[in-house]
């Protein structure tokens, strides 16, 4: 944290003063829509410095990097090609959030086991239908392409695989899918219930970083929001919505 403090310290000394903060928070939209846009609202009301969270697809991100933007959250290997380019402020970055994709299944319905690999791959194999979200559009879903693999895997075919006419498996769950596969904060719809993470072995999970942008217009309320997130109370927060806090 100290090292962190300092890099936020020394952005601020060549930053150009700013009169009132706006910070705008360029996001995915797992943790977007997993409590950052509550918290950002809290954050907003108690310091009265504004926060807006921009949520884009990941293959929107880069472009929106590099348009502007004061807080950037990404998955980790986009961080990396980020930080690269000198995109973020160096010794800024912290480790955020991990996030499973889970499976679930409509509101009453059975829940399958799957405790293992070979369990999880029965269950999706005997399902009628499997919906997840279409990995093919222009905001290429990390998440989605990871469960588009998994189900090409020769252990989960055949399979029926199949991403609904618009939006993400709760909304294929909704069009008649009896499983879904979907990132856990991304679920929280009273038509579908929860079954569980898939098994560790299978590695179905995001890691979410966060860092100070170099095009950041107040690098210090920046640096205070990137702290208010790793504060015990945002942590629980987070938890709550699907996310596990790093």
């Amino acid at each position: 944290m100290r090292s962190f403090l300092l890099a936020v310290s020394l952005a601020v000394a060549l930053a150009p003063a700013a009169q009132a903060a706006e910070i705008h928070v360029i996001s995915p939209g797992f943790v977007a829509l997993g409590g950052l846009k509550e918290l950002a609202e809290k954050f907003s009301t108690e310091t009265g410095n504004k926060i807006v969270v921009d949520m884009n697809g990941m293959g929107l991100m880069m472009g929106a990097i590099k348009a502007g933007g004061d807080v950037v959250v990404l998955p980790v290997e986009l961080m990396d090609d980020v930080a690269k380019q000198n995109l973020v402020v160096g010794g800024t970055r912290q480790k955020l959030a991990r996030v499973e994709i889970v499976m679930i299944v409509p509101k009453g319905a059975k829940h399958p086991d799957i405790s293992s690999v070979a369990k999880t791959a029965a269950a999706i194999k005997s399902a009628r239908q499997v919906a997840y979200s279409n990995p093919f559009t222009d905001e290429k879903s990390q998440s989605a392409m990871m469960i588009h693999t998994m189900l090409q895997r020769p252990d989960f075919q055949p399979n029926n695989g199949k991403p609904p006419a618009k939006g993400n498996a709760v909304a294929g769950i909704k069009e008649g899918a009896d499983l879904g596969l979907q990132l856990h904060s991304q679920i929280n719809d009273p038509a579908v219930e929860y079954v569980g993470s898939l098994p560790a072995e299978l590695g179905m999970h995001m890691d979410g970083d966060i860092a100070v942008s170099t095009k950041a217009a107040d690098a210090k309320v920046a640096g205070e929001f990137i702290a208010f997130l790793k504060s015990p109370a945002s942590v629980a927060y987070f938890k709550s919505r699907g996310l596990d806090p790093r």
